[in-house]
């Protein structure tokens, strides 16, 4: 399949604020019950507690068991401006995440990156260092409020036990009035082709619940402003509101939000994170929007097979990948097998940007690459087939 996307955008996510060399962060939205929510997957509701602006949190402890795993902590700070993971320690002493946001000991992170109003983070978040069991611990920082006033903070844990292969999705349809119904052609021709690009990961699709979502506020969010940021979260205040409609859900699955525009210009999709705020429902980042282009109707073969790719490349951030080289070939991902793509030796036109064409041979054609492309962008690397089966929400 060839991606005709030439001048298109994948983003990472909403917000552009940069620290060090990538972008960056219950009263709180988010919902879900704790304990074992899967075989191998424990989630913890650690606390809800009221956080000034400015404050940072005593030092909270989780175990890890023995085995080849994970664990993630996620903060959710409800209509905050920022909240941060600081001070990760794992069982042996060492630091992986400090208090200085451009420090970077197991690489590239958004941990503290800034206007996360619910922040997750999951270590390994890349196959070069070793997930240890036993005590870990850590700090969270409610960096800043819109107002300056205290907010609800609801600080989870998650600990897997094992890697996966199934992820299961709410496919949200907003306002999609030429949605034809569950047989509807032209949606399957996009999840037909994100299913495919997946299992060539080594990943299945498994349920999929299709959930329409209709009414004067979802006329109002498939036409998504992506400019308006009223609390100063650096993300637009359409995906926060979109984003915490999840909470009707009632299951703990990945979110695609499909909706018909997104201002902006040439903008096919976002992330809510990388990762994004795996099995808690209601926050702010909690999803991936996919432009769909006026509608299901108005796409042709072309643009449907690109936006389905779009949906897997968008999941990966939301499942903890980044682009493994940025616009300005001058960044790129904490992940050691994936091709770098360098402005000084690929940036042929010398336009201060490195497209798919010139990084052909050079990663352009992997899943994640930070824009479409003319060809083929199917290749995922080892590293980041591992980075997905251990995120909790892949089963």
């Amino acid at each position: 399949m060839t991606l005709a996307g030439a001048g298109l955008t994948r983003v990472r996510f909403a917000f552009f604020a940069v620290i060090a060399a990538f972008m960056a962060g219950c009263s709180g939205g988010g919902s879900s019950g704790g304990g074992a929510v899967d075989s191998g997957v424990t989630l913890s509701l650690v606390e809800t507690v009221s956080m000034a602006s400015g404050a940072t949190s005593g030092i909270y402890t989780v175990d890890a068991p023995s085995g080849e795993g994970s664990l993630t902590i996620i903060a959710d700070g409800g209509d905050t401006a920022d909240m941060d993971i600081s001070n990760l320690t794992d069982p042996s002493g060492f630091r992986m995440v400090s208090e200085d946001p451009n420090a970077f000991p197991i690489g590239v992170n958004l941990a503290q990156g800034y206007g996360q109003s619910a922040v997750a983070f999951t270590v390994p978040h890349s196959g070069d260092y070793s997930f240890t069991p036993g005590q870990w611990q850590f700090q969270i920082t409610h960096y800043a409020s819109p107002d300056g006033a205290p907010r609800d903070v609801s600080i989870y844990t998650i600990v897997k036990n094992g890697p996966g292969t199934v992820i299961n999705v709410n496919v949200w349809l907003v306002a999609m009035s030429d949605y034809a119904g569950s047989s509807d052609p032209n949606l399957t021709v996009m999840l037909d082709e994100f299913k495919r690009i997946l299992a060539g990961a080594g990943f299945t699709v498994g349920d999929v619940q299709i959930k329409e979502l209709t009414g004067s506020q979802a006329e109002r969010l498939t036409l998504m402003d992506m400019t308006t940021d009223a609390n100063n979260n650096d993300w637009p205040d359409d995906m926060d509101e979109l984003f915490r409609l999840s909470s009707q859900a009632g299951n703990d699955y990945m979110n695609l939000f499909l909706v018909r525009h997104m201002s902006g210009g040439g903008i096919l999709g976002m992330a809510g994170g990388i990762p994004g705020p795996q099995l808690i429902q209601g926050t702010a980042h909690s999803g991936v929007a996919v432009n769909m282009m006026g509608g299901l109707t108005r796409m042709t073969e072309a643009h449907l097979l690109l936006q389905g790719a779009t949906m897997a490349h968008e999941l990966g951030h939301f499942l903890g990948l980044f682009h493994p080289t940025e616009s300005d070939g001058a960044q790129f991902d904490p992940i050691s097998d994936t091709p770098e793509c360098p402005a000084s030796q690929y940036d042929s036109d010398h336009d201060g940007q490195v497209t798919a064409e010139e990084c052909q041979q050079a990663g352009g054609d992997n899943l994640m690459f930070w824009a479409a492309a003319s060809f083929t962008q199917e290749q995922v690397s080892g590293m980041q087939r591992k980075v997905i089966s251990l995120n909790p929400a892949v089963r």
